[in-house]
């Protein structure tokens, strides 16, 4: 198995993710869907095409947390196909999959003969098949399966992917399309021999950049040399290296970017990323850029109230009260380290109590929220329990922990009174940091009922070039037995995610939450040296963490009671 994470599930959409096909070809497979005037399949893609699907799909039926049979997997994979083409499910294909025998043999025939059928269709060429085969797998377990590409290095972080070293992501990238890119990309250089491929294998050169042009900036990743560089979401790159990029060139400075050499520290010897000459377009402001070398750089994962001169967090959302505030994201493997410096800071200047703001964490690695929950509890105190299924097909899944518990070593901050921020965008690993708190009575939750995702997924090597599988392979529980995970048809009265403590509850309408994160994330990458103002210059302006502030005023003045409260710590 591989590493485990505890992070948001959502089912994938059913639009291809994957490169667009051209104009031309668009317009065929829409006249004919059936692309019947292609030419025929080659026999022996084909059959290694439908063995390593077959081949996936009882990776995902023995590792899954839940039942599911090999064929409604098959049969998933098979209407994705026929989805990706833009025509409905024969009737007759419908029959057959109502029938088919949950068998290795008659599931790798039918795969062979549907795939046949659809023939050389320029939406099923290359790596597509495979990943769209594999996409539908995911359709089949509502999310609970995808496909990735496997991370090594110094790309291990968790809500970092394509990024080219500096910290910003383009408009147009989607996780799938550069998992095809990649797999792609590795066939074309001859480092795999290609399994699952249909086709003619493309020369490097004649790949196409698996983003949108003209290059416009998407994301950027706080903390990153981006970052301090002063890119913003909505610039448009237009030169890189001093090469205007055009239609014509853009897949090939692409990848001199994406693939840049590393250098190497001649001191140290680490590893360093490469420098980059950015010429930006924002609005009609253009702005030149040099980007030196250096080390790969951690990105932000703890986050306080503003930002000093030099760029470090402020952590007293009211210092004369002494009351500290936290918001965490992204559970990378560095967040309790980031975590960690920031308690510290706050003990030193004798901190009262603690806002802890997980309502963005959307999970991340299940070692970092061990760490992270380690920092309040005592060592060795049960964090979740796990279920897994009653039988499992093949060996089992790794070391199949039966529960989670705080490192062997004293807590940072045992007694610090403590509200965690929760909400419907708090998720996985987030929720299981919140829910060992509070079962352990060592926090107050404030803010709304949180998303109840609950799934344990663990990285399963497909065999296939780098590809890997991302499987739920288990369900969390709370430390108090209580389920939090949340079913496609649960109902509001069942339990399932987190909900705050009476008296804790402050509603926040969605459109009204969308739009405060929408100014924490400006918030949180506006540069020290800016003059452009924010709401939240104002604390008063994100009303949740104001009024969570005001309850938690009142309840330090009962500090002096003897009587401790059955709601909280």
């Amino acid at each position: 198995m591989g590493v485990l994470l505890a992070t948001m599930l959502g089912v994938v959409s059913q639009a291809p993710a994957l490169p667009p096909v051209g104009s031309g070809d668009a317009a065929k497979a829409r006249d004919d869907p059936a692309a019947s005037t292609a030419k025929a399949v080659d026999e022996r893609q084909v059959r290694m095409l439908a063995e390593t699907l077959d081949r996936a799909a009882m990776m995902v039926r023995a590792s899954l947390y839940q039942p599911v049979e090999e064929k409604v997997l098959i049969a998933g994979a098979i209407r994705q196909w026929y989805q990706a083409i833009d025509a409905p499910l024969p009737e007759k294909v419908g029959q057959q999959l109502a029938c088919l025998p949950n068998t290795p043999s008659e599931r790798v025939r039918l795969l062979m003969e549907i795939r046949r059928q659809l023939r050389d269709h320029p939406r099923l060429r290359g790596t597509q098949s495979l990943l769209l085969g594999l996409q539908g797998f995911s359709q089949a377990t509502e999310g609970h399966c995808s496909v990735t590409w496997r991370r090594s290095g110094v790309a291990q972080a968790f809500s970092v992917e394509l990024d080219f070293g500096v910290g910003l992501e383009l408009e147009g990238w989607t996780g799938l399309r550069w998992t095809a890119y990649q797999w792609e990309r590795a066939l074309a250089l001859r480092r795999y021999p290609p399994v699952g491929y249909m086709g003619d294998v493309p020369a490097p050169e004649q790949l196409s950049a698996p983003i949108h042009y003209p290059w416009r900036v998407r994301r950027v990743i706080p903390g990153s040399p981006a970052h301090f560089a002063g890119i913003q979401k909505g610039d448009v790159i237009t030169h890189y290296r001093g090469i205007a990029l055009t239609p014509e060139n853009v897949s090939r400075l692409f990848q001199e970017w994406a693939y840049a050499p590393m250098t190497f520290d001649p001191v140290t010897g680490r590893p360093l990323s490469p420098a980059c000459h950015l010429t930006i377009q924002r609005g009609r402001q253009r702005i030149e850029l040099r980007i030196a070398a250096q080390e790969q750089y951690q990105a932000e994962c703890v986050y306080g109230v503003r930002r000093d001169g030099d760029g470090s967090w402020d952590w007293w959302l009211d210092r004369p009260e002494r009351i500290g505030y936290v918001r965490l994201g992204p559970l990378e493997l560095h967040a309790p380290l980031q975590l960690r410096a920031a308690l510290e800071e706050l003990q030193q200047q004798r901190c009262r109590g603690l806002i802890l703001d997980l309502r963005w964490c959307p999970g991340g690695y299940v070692q970092s929220a061990i760490e992270v929950a380690s920092l309040f509890l005592p060592a060795n105190t049960l964090l979740a329990r796990m279920e897994y299924p009653q039988v499992r097909v093949g060996p089992p899944a790794s070391a199949e922990l039966r529960e989670l518990r705080t490192l062997p070593h004293p807590p940072l901050c045992p007694q610090l009174p403590l509200v965690v921020l929760i909400g419907p965008e708090t998720l996985g690993g987030g929720e299981m940091i919140a829910a060992a708190l509070r079962d352990h009575n060592r926090c107050w939750l404030a803010g709304q009922r949180s998303a109840g995702r609950a799934a344990l997924q663990t990285l399963i090597g497909l065999d296939v070039a780098e590809l890997q599988l991302r499987v739920s392979t288990g369900l969390m529980f709370r430390p108090n037995g209580q389920p939090r995970h949340r079913y496609p048809d649960s109902q509001p009265a069942d339990a399932w995610g987190l909900r705050p403590d009476p008296g804790w509850e402050i509603p926040l309408e969605a459109a009204a939450r969308l739009e405060l994160f929408r100014q924490l994330e400006s918030f949180t990458l506006r540069l020290p040296s800016s003059r452009e103002a924010s709401p939240l210059d104002d604390p008063r302006s994100d009303s949740v963490r104001y009024t969570t502030l005001q309850l938690l005023r009142k309840h330090l003045e009962k500090l002096s009671s003897p009587a401790p409260s059955s709601r909280g710590p």
